[in-house]
């Protein structure tokens, strides 16, 4: 690793983490990075983080303050409707629409149409979110109701809510 940096599978280390049961070490062997837990002993491939767009933390843009509860209902309101369709790439995601003082979330499959919004102090912007980011944004914000969100909506959509910055590329159409 370079720099102290490291990436690995997300999903893996979290399967690996919920099941440990005891202390848990974490350390690199060569080109891989070795979890020990009690007797287990687990072995990930180590990902070269080179590889992967640098994550941009000062994103050009609409910038506003939402409440995470605020946030998290519109988008889940809308989230059942989202289409899992690849040929109707624009209904992939969910429209987040900032107007004057409200946000509004609206998602279709092309048979259901799911209109969200609540009052809220904004700047004018709109993007089309993609739905498993949404997924991600739903289960960061889901935890921590009370707090303030910080949102950009520029060439991403990106969301600084706590210790969680979540960034994605938008849906065009």
């Amino acid at each position: 690793t370079t720099d102290g940096q490291v990436l690995i599978d997300a999903q893996r280390l979290n399967a690996i983490l919920s099941a440990a049961s005891d202390m848990v070490t974490i350390h690199e062997s060569g080109e891989k990075i070795v979890i020990q837990s009690g007797m287990s002993k687990y072995e990930l491939a180590r990902i070269d983080p080179a590889g992967y767009p640098d994550v941009i933390t000062e994103e050009k843009g609409a910038a506003f303050v939402v409440k995470a509860s605020d946030l998290d209902s519109v988008i889940h309101a809308c989230s059942h409707a989202v289409s899992h369709e690849i040929q109707r790439y624009s209904m992939t995601g969910i429209l987040v629409n900032l107007c004057k003082d409200k946000i509004n979330a609206v998602a279709t499959d092309g048979r259901r149409l799911v209109v969200a919004g609540k009052t809220i102090d904004s700047v004018e912007s709109s993007a089309i979110v993609p739905g498993r980011a949404c997924n991600l944004i739903e289960r960061v914000i889901h935890a921590q109701p009370d707090e303030d969100c910080g949102v950009v909506v520029g060439r991403k959509f990106t969301i600084r809510c706590r210790n969680y910055l979540v960034q994605t590329v938008l849906v065009e159409g």
